[in-house]
């Protein structure tokens, strides 16, 4: 159960992506994959690079046994401000983070700021793996909003048409 921090840093990221990136949250790698990567996207330059995120928003979060799965070509932690000053010294080499900063919490504007980079690596995966992940996930996404959809127009439809149409 994601907890009401962990909803809003989810978007958040998706907040941020810009005009040359998709992005999708929870996203099962492979088809029988054990490994779930909490935010990923990908570039649509000709590069493609891919990018995870690990959304953690507490100490114990941070030293939970949930694997870590940093699989792109970047990888960072996203966190809140506070949490990322307490394990500073515990992030490994690498890799990178983003946190809503004091600036943005005063403002109210709710936005993201990387402020530790994420170092290039080669995939762990290969890319039709991670993409195809991706298009499995963002399909299930699709399938959800459809169907919250469809219960909200049933839910205003008025009494005397739902009686018409049973």
């Amino acid at each position: 159960m994601k907890t009401e921090e962990t909803k809003k840093i989810e978007e958040l990221l998706f907040k941020r992506l810009g005009s040359n990136e998709i992005g999708c949250g929870e996203v099962t790698i492979g088809w029988w994959g054990k490994e779930i990567v909490d935010f990923i996207t990908c570039t649509v330059d000709k590069n493609r690079y891919i990018k995870c995120f690990e959304i953690k928003v507490s100490k114990a979060d941070f030293h939970s046994d949930a694997k870590l799965t940093f699989i792109g070509n970047y990888n960072y932690f996203v966190m809140p401000l506070e949490l990322y000053k307490e394990v500073i010294s515990e992030i490994p080499y690498g890799i990178g983070v983003y946190v809503e900063t004091e600036e943005s919490l005063l403002a109210g504007k709710g936005k993201l700021t990387c402020i530790q980079k994420s170092l290039y690596r080669d995939l762990r995966y290969d890319k039709s793996v991670i993409l195809s992940s991706m298009l499995r996930s963002m399909q299930r996404e699709w399938f959800k909003a459809l169907k919250s959809n469809l219960q909200t127009q049933t839910e205003w439809i008025p009494a005397e048409e739902s009686e018409d149409k049973k």
